[in-house]
C-alpha cells in the first residue's frame, strides 16, 4: 500500500500560547495583516511580515 499523501497541515490561525512556543521555528511564517494602516509600524510580532490587505491582496 502507497505511503498516504493526506498529511496534516498545520491550521493558518494559531493561539498566542502556541505562538510564543514557536516563535523560534526557522519555519514558521507570520503575516501581519491589518485593516487600520499604521499598526504594523507601531508594533508587531517579530519576524512578522506586512501585508496591506487593500493593496497586496
Amino acid at each position: 500500500m502507497p505511503p498516504s499523501r493526506n498529511r496534516a497541515r498545520p491550521a493558518p490561525l494559531v493561539s498566542t500560547e502556541w505562538l510564543e512556543a514557536n516563535l523560534a521555528s526557522p519555519k514558521l511564517r507570520i503575516v501581519d495583516v491589518s485593516v487600520e494602516p499604521g499598526v504594523y509600524e507601531r508594533g508587531h510580532v517579530p519576524r512578522a511580515q506586512n501585508v496591506l490587505w487593500h493593496t497586496d491582496l
